[in-house]
């Protein structure tokens, strides 16, 4: 993966995702884009790594970090 590119997600509800510099950023199928600033390596690792990202994005991403639409 290079720098900016998108990491295609299987998902329901996510279409890719992309980690730089503590910024997670989201694309989901519905065309909206967010940027979730402020998440951990480690975090970004448990959500690369779940089964389901949408569940991981629920309970560890959204409720701790700010999600700004871009």
């Amino acid at each position: 993966m290079g720098p900016g590119e998108f990491i295609a997600a299987v998902s329901s509800n996510i279409e890719g995702y992309r980690y730089d510099d503590g910024v997670l950023t989201v694309r989901f199928r519905n065309g909206r884009t967010y940027a979730y600033a402020g998440v951990p390596e480690q975090v970004y690792e448990g959500f690369h790594n779940a089964p389901s990202k949408g569940a991981y994005l629920h309970r560890h991403i959204k409720q701790r970090y700010v999600g700004t639409e871009i």
